[in-house]
């Protein structure tokens, strides 16, 4: 649940002026249409987005941050000379 809401979030922090549809979202994003349709809803409610149009970039990236999953381990790679 939290890593769709977390697609959803950066794919429409990546495309702010709303050029996307909610179906080209699902499609990005590997959610259910009905799941993005909901969690538009949602961040509409929340006055963030208006269909998929980001009307408060900072409010929504505070939103994820909120809701953000963090990670359970960190990966480096360590280049050898």
């Amino acid at each position: 649940k939290g890593e769709k809401r977390e697609r959803i979030i950066r794919t429409l922090l990546d495309n702010p002026d709303g050029s996307l549809t909610a179906y080209r979202i699902h499609k990005e994003t590997d959610c259910s249409e009905q799941w993005v349709g909901s969690y538009l809803r949602k961040l509409e409610s929340l006055d963030l987005v208006d269909r998929t149009c980001v009307k408060d970039v900072i409010g929504l990236f505070d939103h994820w941050l909120s809701i953000r999953i963090p990670p359970k381990y960190a990966d480096y790679h360590l280049q050898q000379d």
